[in-house]
Parts: structure tokens; C-alpha cells; sequence
């Protein structure tokens, strides 16, 4: 029996915005620290269980940058802590296999942030970008043999790319001709995920005896044999409600997978609401209701770093336009003091600024949207670029929709 300790998408040095103006013991921005707790939680729980764990293995996004169009490599912290768990793991004779995300992957440079420790560190085993590159044009799988377990990696590699070379059949054939020795455990470490077409369905075909998947940060089993262990911390407020966890997977030839859970405890609570808006409610109603939202959770408390909320507060409903341009400024303020006030217990805190349904203005044909922006199609498409959603989607197909719903509203 091979047993393994499936991780991925640790996201380390990680750094959220809108969050307060601070340092934490010199060394972390607010939040950045909290993804480094929860990997240090993952090896020490590994190291608890040091004579059952045969292999770990990282599914990609070890660290949350380099990515797309973000040039810069993790906070010096980062590496740092990722440099400790691999001596440990060292020390106890566990062998680590990573592979390259679409996270922490530079995309303009042959380099990759995980090729030191494989340097540094002889138990680890890190497969990047460029060496899927190499084994792709030698026709050549990309794989590592250990006693009685052979791992196969597929890092992060857009089809849309391998598309636009007319190469994704030669891709697909690549994948397909993996030949499994039957006689060992076989394993994939694969980043790529169905909703965004970055995993192969080829892969789920092959015959391994469990494929470990990383860039859905929602852990779930989506085949018999395939599972994802999803993200060690909560990346975005989207992940508010869903679970933190690492897998172990025990794998005997000839029988059912057995795939247990492990909790990654959460340090902090998060706090995801949504506010009505009504069409008379005007700035100073709109801050009110969203004070109630401090008030109900108890956030009105002296600030506390160590279990300091992270709030966001979407606005949805309908007001007039002359309100929405006050609302701004109140806004504004309103975080100011949320993330200032050594009396509120938020540590961060996100706006989803409203939108109006109906704008309460006279209709006529001849009605022209003034808009409080001069080019809003690149003011979106910086926006995006900011969020990191062009990492995962089509920036120029985005910004075309909204240019046609722009036109349809002018019209």
C-alpha cells in the first residue's frame, strides 16, 4: 500500500487588498501571513503522521506569484517558509513532488520559483512549466520513479496556447501515450480543472490509480479514482463557506481508494453579506446598513490581528444616480474608518460598490449614458488585469461583452 499526502494551491505570499495599513512582526502584510499558517498546519499534521505518510505531492500554485500579467516572484517570506517545511520533510524522509500552477509561474522568463529547492533539497521533486516543454518535444512523459510508485506531472498549460500553435492534437496524443506499468502504483499530479477547459478529460481515460488535482480550490472527488484537495486557505470570499483540507490517499492495487480529509482549521472568520438597497434609501441609509453588518457580527470590539474578520459587503438593488455619487465618498470613508478604528475588529474589509438596476432619471430615446470614466472599456480591462481574473479567462472576449452591453444600453 503507497500512501500519499495530496496538497495544493497553498497560494504562498499571497497578499489581499483592502485590508489595514500594517505590518505583522515586521515581516507580513495583513492576511499574507494567514496562508503561511495554514501550509505550516498541512507539514506539521504530515509530520505528525511521518510513519504512514509515504510521499507528498503538490498540485500546483505553491506560490501565488508570478502569474500572468503580475512579473513579480513571491515575498522573500514565502520562499522562506516554503524552504523550512521542505527540510523538515527532509529530516523525516518524506519525498516531495510539485509541479508548476498557473500561479507562481513566470510566463516571460525559462526560470521557474520552484527550481532551487530541488537544488537545495534532494527529497524534492519539482516539475515546472519548461520541463513539461523539454518532455513534450522529445515526445517523452514527464515522470518520477520511486520504489513501487511511478508519479506522472502535467503542470499548468493553457489549450487556448496550444491551440493557437496548432499543436493541441499532438498535446492530447502526448497525453495518451502514457504507458503505465501495471505491476506499481501509478499516480498523476495534475493543475488544470473542466470549468475553464485547462484539464485534458485524456487524463481521467488513463488508468492511473489516483489523479491529483489542483486549481479548483474547492476540494472534491469528480471520479472514482480523481480528486481535488482544494486550497489550504480561503483565496477569495468566494471560498468563504468551503472547507480548507489536504487529502490523504491510501492506494493498494485491487482495491477501493480509501481518500481521508484533513481539516486545515481557519484562523479568522469571514464575513460574506449581501445589502438591500431601496430606490429612497440615500447615502447615509446605505452606511447605516452596512454599520449593522459590523454591529450584528460583533465587529465593534477592539481590533484583535489575531481574530480579526474579513468582511466584504455587496450592495445590490436599486438607487438614483445622484445618490450613487455621494455614495462614493461615504464609501470611502466608511472603510477608512472600518480599517483605521482600533474599536472595530476587521482586519479586512471589500465594498461590491452598487450598480443601478433603473436609473431614476426620465426615460427618452435620446437618453445618453454619462459615464463618471473617460475610456471604461480599458478602465475594465485594467481593472481585470488587477484582480488576476485574466489568469483564467479571456480578457479580450470579457471586454468585448461589456463594449456590446455598453452599445445596447446606449441605444
Amino acid at each position: 500500500m503507497v500512501t500519499i499526502a495530496h496538497v495544493s494551491d497553498t497560494h504562498l505570499g499571497r497578499r489581499p487588498n483592502d485590508v489595514r495599513d500594517m505590518l505583522i512582526d515586521r515581516r507580513y502584510r495583513p492576511l499574507e501571513d494567514d496562508f503561511y499558517r495554514a501550509w505550516k498546519l498541512v507539514v506539521k499534521e504530515i509530520l505528525d503522521r511521518k510513519d504512514e505518510v509515504d510521499i507528498v505531492v503538490h498540485s500546483g500554485d505553491l506560490f501565488d506569484s508570478p502569474y500572468a500579467r503580475n512579473p513579480y516572484p513571491p515575498p522573500e517570506a514565502a520562499r522562506n517558509v516554503a524552504a523550512e517545511a521542505f527540510r523538515e520533510l527532509k529530516k523525516a524522509n518524506i519525498p516531495v513532488v510539485v509541479i508548476d500552477g498557473n500561479h507562481g509561474c513566470y510566463t516571460g522568463y525559462k526560470i521557474s520559483t520552484l527550481d532551487h529547492y530541488a537544488i537545495a533539497f534532494d527529497n524534492v521533486h519539482a516539475f515546472t512549466y519548461w520541463d513539461f516543454v523539454a518532455a513534450f518535444q522529445r515526445g517523452k512523459q514527464l515522470k518520477k520513479k520511486f520504489d513501487g510508485l511511478t508519479v506522472y506531472c502535467y503542470p499548468y498549460v493553457d489549450p487556448r496556447f496550444l491551440e493557437s500553435i496548432e499543436v493541441i492534437d499532438r498535446y492530447r496524443n502526448w497525453i495518451r501515450s502514457a504507458n503505465l506499468d501495471r505491476r506499481i502504483v501509478n499516480v498523476a499530479v495534475v493543475h488544470g480543472m473542466q470549468a475553464d477547459g485547462t484539464l485534458d478529460p485524456n487524463l481521467l481515460n488513463l488508468e492511473f490509480d489516483y489523479i491529483a488535482l489542483g486549481h479548483d480550490h474547492n476540494p472534491k472527488r469528480i471520479t472514482r479514482n480523481a480528486a481535488y484537495a482544494g486550497s489550504t486557505e480561503r483565496w477569495s470570499f468566494k471560498e468563504s463557506d468551503i472547507p480548507r483540507q489536504f487529502l490523504l490517499v491510501n492506494i493498494e492495487p485491487g482495491n477501493e481508494l480509501e481518500i481521508t480529509p484533513i481539516e486545515i482549521p481557519q484562523r479568522r472568520p469571514m464575513i460574506n453579506e449581501t445589502i438591500r438597497i431601496e430606490a429612497e434609501d440615500t447615502a447615509y441609509d446605505i452606511i447605516e446598513k452596512m454599520r449593522r453588518v459590523l454591529q450584528k457580527n460583533g465587529l465593534e470590539t477592539p481590533f484583535n490581528y489575531e481574530d480579526a474578520a474579513r468582511v466584504k459587503i455587496m450592495l445590490k438593488g436599486e438607487t438614483s444616480h445622484e445618490t450613487l455619487t455621494r455614495l462614493y465618498a461615504a464609501l470611502e470613508e466608511f472603510k477608512h474608518e472600518a480599517l483605521t478604528s482600533p474599536n472595530i475588529n476587521v482586519v479586512q474589509l471589500k465594498v461590491g460598490r452598487v450598480i443601478p438596476e433603473r436609473a431614476a432619471l426620465p426615460h427618452t430615446q435620446a437618453y445618453e449614458i454619462e459615464y463618471l470614466i473617460e475610456e471604461p472599456e480599458e478602465d475594465l480591462r485594467r481593472f481585470l488585469q488587477k484582480k488576476g481574473i485574466g489568469e483564467t479567462y479571456d480578457l479580450d472576449l470579457m471586454v468585448k461583452i461589456f463594449k456590446e452591453a455598453l452599445k445596447e444600453l446606449e441605444g
